[in-house]
């Protein structure tokens, strides 16, 4: 593979990425499993083509800086998704299960999610 094969492909993730995080601010159940088959195959993508990146020069680097930027995005908006529902299932915890003799909320035993559109 060519340095210029290599950028590239780092530009192309990149774009990928891009799209996951537009669509990651209005994530919806459908959405959620979009984004997730589209980072699996940008994964793939650059773990075939890992032992190319070193010989893909100064360019290659910045490009892969610019990537990395991009799934470091992805990273904090599904981590900002993760707590939100965190959060909400420790308010519907305590409102149906009340609450611990230490004061927290008691454990939800249920583990199914459900998605329900109107």
């Amino acid at each position: 593979m060519t340095p210029a094969e290599v950028r590239s492909q780092l530009r192309s993730a990149r774009a990928q990425m891009e799209r996951v995080c537009t669509l990651l601010e209005s994530p919806s159940p459908a959405t959620l499993d979009s984004c997730g088959a589209v980072m699996e195959r940008v994964i793939g993508e650059l773990d075939a083509g890992r032992r190319w990146m070193a010989q893909s020069g100064e360019t290659g680097v910045a490009e892969a800086r610019r990537l990395r930027s991009v799934v470091q995005r992805a990273r904090s908006l599904l981590d900002l998704a993760a707590n939100y529902h965190f959060r909400w299932r420790r308010i519907l915890a305590g409102k149906s299960g009340g609450y611990t003799y230490r004061g927290a909320p008691a454990p939800l035993h249920s583990q199914a999610r459900v998605s329900i559109q109107g």
